[in-house]
Order: structure tokens, then C-alpha cells, then sequence
């Protein structure tokens, strides 16, 4: 049997926010708060993936203690903040739109993400680049703005133009152990 693919939570969250309210549904919020979380899941999954297979072929010569912490990191305690460190360092040493994109989509799926799953005040307060922001899961605007965000991630992944993040794992890779050890800097 195949692994799972990740990418399964995101079709979850798109079946979800396309069931409409009658008598048989959850309600509204209880649905979008789950459809956020799928979103944010399937991008943070896709995104530890395509890190730990594109780093395990680094030679020996690029990989040091900082290397081999990182590695240990993307399965440890926090790996989300692993991966959204690493996005930031790589977004300030690669000027990408595509990779700032990514990053700030990852730190804002993430906010969503943790009020949904841990924040029942019917309008949770989330941190934003520009402050901070009421969400109403009761509103389907969230979950377009989770799918749009959802889909900055998606185009790192899956650019067909030849700069994708595996593509920058592969051929930049005294820059990808420089953000890695930035990245694990700003977590100490």
C-alpha cells in the first residue's frame, strides 16, 4: 500500500466546504473551522515531505550539526515552527515572491489553523503581518481565503517552471543549509 499523500486533506477540506446547510450537516463554523485545519495540514505535510526527501541526498560534505538537528526537528516537537522558520530565511536570502508567498501563507494558516482547533470564542482573534484580525468561522470568506493561501503553497511545490522548492533543495544547497542554520538560530 502507498503512503499517504497529503494532499488528501486538502480534497477532504474542498468536499467539506462544498456540502451545503440542511438538516444532515454540522453546523457551518464546525465544518469551516475543520475545512481550515485540512488546508493548513496538507500544506505543512507536503511542505515536511518534499524538505526531508530533497535534504537526505545531501552529501556529507554540506551536512553538519545544525544539518542533522534540522533533520531530527522535522519530526520533533514542533516541526511546524521548523518549517515556517526555514520558509522565512529562505524568503530573506532567495528574493521569490513565490517563497515569501508561501511563508506568510504557512504563518497565516497556521494562526487560522490553531483558532479553529483551539479557540471556541465565536469570533477568535488571529495575528496578522499587519496586527491582528476577528475570523468568523461562521463565514465562508475564511475558507476561500485558506484555499487561496493553501494555493500560494501549492504553487512552491509545484511550479512547473523549473523553480520549485525541490528544485531550490537541489541546486542551491550552500543557501539551503545557510537558511537552515538561520532557521534554527531564531528557534534557540
Amino acid at each position: 500500500m502507498p503512503d499517504f499523500d497529503p494532499k488528501g486533506f486538502k480534497l477532504v477540506g474542498d468536499y467539506l466546504s462544498s456540502l451545503n446547510e440542511d438538516s444532515g450537516t454540522p453546523p457551518r463554523d464546525a465544518i469551516n473551522r475543520t475545512v481550515v485545519g485540512r488546508y493548513y495540514y496538507s500544506a505543512f505535510l507536503q511542505l515536511r515531505e518534499v524538505l526531508k526527501k530533497g535534504l537526505e541526498k545531501y552529501p556529507q560534505s554540506l551536512r553538519d550539526e545544525n544539518f542533522d538537528d534540522f533533520i531530527l526537528a522535522l519530526e520533533g516537537k514542533n516541526p511546524h515552527a521548523v518549517i515556517i522558520a526555514f520558509l522565512e530565511a529562505l524568503k530573506e536570502e532567495i528574493n521569490d515572491v513565490r517563497i515569501r508567498q508561501a511563508h506568510n501563507s504557512m504563518v497565516y494558516l497556521r494562526e487560522l489553523r490553531n483558532a479553529a482547533d483551539y479557540d471556541l470564542r465565536e469570533k477568535p482573534v488571529i495575528k496578522t503581518p499587519r496586527g491582528s484580525e476577528k475570523v468568523s468561522f461562521s463565514s465562508q470568506s475564511y475558507v476561500q481565503k485558506a484555499q487561496r493561501r493553501y494555493s500560494f503553497v501549492e504553487t512552491l511545490l509545484d511550479d512547473d517552471g523549473g523553480d520549485k522548492l525541490d528544485d531550490i533543495l537541489r541546486v542551491r544547497k550552500n543557501t539551503v543549509v545557510s537558511c537552515i542554520k538561520r532557521a534554527l538560530k531564531t528557534l534557540r
